[in-house]
């Protein structure tokens, strides 16, 4: 678990500084129209309005079940021996870090964790845990112990379905404040905290 969290933190910089080194990174990872969409609302003085479209609850519900399943292939892609799912994690860090430079550049680095991490602390770290769950999975066999192989990959399975279905109240909850809180970002600082 602690080497998910230090590849989601490394791959998180890496998105942020070549970001910063190259501005036209941006749109090659969020696309034109998301970007231009972002840029229109900051100088309307809205930066993170692209969270108050929609309904509260259909969003809450299709954040939820889309966070859910993606937890679940994740995990599902450490089989072998945990590689793919760090490498989704860090696909995914390195997308956040960039997301967190798109605000930076405009001068909205603190407001980013102010609004953004009213639901992604949850998410983010839902998603890392079940990254590392795919690695506890994928490892499993490759150091089994004292163990058989099998068995050792059977205690591997369990644990990791056990992290991850661990997680489906957290990414419920994250979902929400996504779905009903995030959209009200403005509130006073002392709330949001």
């Amino acid at each position: 678990m602690a080497f998910a969290f230090f590849i989601f933190f490394l791959f998180y910089t890496v998105g942020y500084f070549t970001a910063n080194e190259d501005p036209a990174f941006v749109r090659e990872v969020f696309g034109d129209s998301y970007v231009d969409e972002t840029e229109s609302n900051i100088a309307e003085g809205n930066p993170f309005g692209i969270y108050q479209g929609g309904d509260p609850f259909f969003m809450w519900l299709g954040i939820m079940i889309n966070n859910i399943i993606v937890s679940f292939m994740y995990f599902g892609k450490g089989i072998l021996l945990g590689i793919f799912s760090l490498k989704e994690l860090g696909k995914e860090s390195m997308r956040v870090g960039v997301f967190h430079y798109m605000f930076a550049s405009k001068g909205h680095a603190i407001g980013f964790l102010l609004a953004v991490m009213i639901h992604g602390l949850l998410e983010l770290s839902a998603i890392v845990l079940a990254c590392g769950a795919g690695t506890v999975m994928g490892i499993s066999y490759l150091f089994p112990g004292t163990r058989s192989r099998l068995d050792a990959f059977k205690t591997g399975v369990k644990d990791g379905v056990k992290i991850v279905v661990g997680l489906i109240p957290i990414l419920m909850i994250a979902a929400f404040f996504e779905g009903f809180l995030t959209r009200h970002y403005k509130m006073p600082l002392f709330l949001n905290v």
